[in-house]
């Protein structure tokens, strides 16, 4: 698999394994009348997450993450690259189509040589074509993160990941603070900071990614949250995360456009790398 592939799917992995796990913001402001119960808001925004049909999501990502911890976590491998990859001033865009476990999206990386990739998840695989390659690579889609991997080809669920994610990081001792509202995408958001303890969350991600994510000693920031207050659904999720072994990530996402069509599917199959 070329460098550029490796180091990619690398960083695309890692980003869903601790997402999935996180979920410092600005001073508290008062609250104004609504619903004032931190708990609720959560639970009713991964309820209406579940009910949508499709969303839109915009993120940046900034950070540095150290080559030789990447190739570690591919399994003692070269990835081709040595030292700090600096990934400040990153961008991603794309949908999710929740009813059919689909997605699809861009990301550039200003700093890692200015590549940028396209990947699609869709009926259980993953097609990720990068700026240096005029064809997709095909993979099995990736398993959920908390749960035995499915058979190969098998679709992701999105929802019933997200809430078992949920699930068990409150069991474990993460809590929820209603930190006043703010506007994104020009609405009134409510603003929750979720506090997960380090030790679960190093705890899942060892869980998620074997033997080679034990030991990264990953420190997690108080997570923000925002949640739309006119329709109760997701709005934007903050995560910041380090490890002195693996580096630093302050990753930001949007999300708009709920219930609007989407179409996913699989690139031509002159589109794809034999």
């Amino acid at each position: 698999m070329p460098r550029f592939q490796k180091t990619a799917l690398t960083l695309s992995g890692l980003l869903i394994a601790i997402v999935a796990a996180g979920c410092g913001g600005a001073a508290a402001s008062p609250v104004p009348s609504g619903i004032s119960d931190p708990h609720t808001i959560v639970s009713k925004s991964l309820v209406n997450l579940e009910a949508a049909t499709s969303f839109h999501f915009t993120g940046t990502l900034d950070g540095t993450l150290n080559a030789s911890a990447l190739g570690a976590l591919m399994g003692g491998g070269s990835i081709g690259l040595e030292g700090t990859l600096k990934v400040d001033g990153s961008t991603m865009a794309g949908d999710v189509d929740m009813t059919k476990g689909a997605a699809k999206g861009t990301a550039t990386f200003p700093r890692l040589f200015g590549v940028s990739a396209e990947m699609v998840l869709v009926d259980g695989n993953t097609y990720v074509r990068l700026s240096t390659s005029n064809k997709f690579s095909k993979y099995n889609a990736p398993g959920p993160v908390f749960a035995a991997s499915p058979s190969p080809g098998a679709s992701l669920n999105f929802a019933d990941e997200i809430k078992g994610v949920v699930a068990r990081l409150e069991s474990g001792g993460a809590s929820y603070v209603l930190n006043g509202r703010d506007t994104v995408d020009g609405r009134d958001v409510y603003h929750i900071v979720a506090t997960v303890p380090d030790s679960l969350l190093n705890q899942e991600i060892s869980s998620a990614g074997g033997a080679a994510a034990s030991g990264l000693g990953v420190t997690l920031a108080p997570v923000d949250y925002w949640v739309y207050v006119d329709t109760l659904q997701p709005a934007s999720i903050r995560v910041k995360v380090g490890s002195a072994t693996l580096g630093n990530m302050d990753l930001r996402l949007i999300l708009t456009r709920y219930g609007q069509p989407v179409s996913i599917q699989a690139p031509a199959a002159g589109d794809i790398a034999g």
